[in-house]
């Protein structure tokens, strides 16, 4: 195991209680289709609450992949943007979002069928992500 400076101990505590107590935050960007495609579509881009504001994944993301924890904050982000595209659903605006996952979790054979049943539990559509 690698040894860790304080300031990366620090880090990964708050990355383990973001993931355990939904401190992820999620930023959505507007994606403007050249094709006057229908519907809304949308980048999602990841922050994580701290004690003096949000975090950029540029901090935490390499404390996150020396200690294992990238597919688990993966998930987070997915479980909380079907929620959002959730929510639009309901208010009658068709979404899409664009999610950047790991390699790690690209590698997940257990993914796919999370995402389908996250997804058939929201009532979301398929192609929303």
């Amino acid at each position: 195991m690698i040894k860790l400076t304080p300031r990366q101990e620090q880090i990964l505590n708050l990355i383990k209680d973001a993931i355990e107590n939904s401190k992820f935050v999620l930023f959505f960007q507007p994606i403007i289709s050249l094709h006057a495609a229908e519907g809304e579509y949308y980048e999602v881009f990841l922050r994580m609450r701290g004690p003096k504001g949000d975090i950029s994944p540029n901090f935490f993301m390499p404390v996150a992949e020396q200690n294992g924890l990238l597919q688990r904050i993966d998930r987070c982000v997915i479980r909380d943007a079907i929620v959002a595209l959730a929510e639009r659903e309901k208010a009658g605006h068709r979404t899409t979002f664009f999610i950047k996952l790991t390699p790690q979790s690209l590698e997940d054979q257990t993914l796919v069928p999370w995402i389908a049943q996250q997804l058939k539990n929201a009532r979301v559509r398929g192609d929303a992500i």
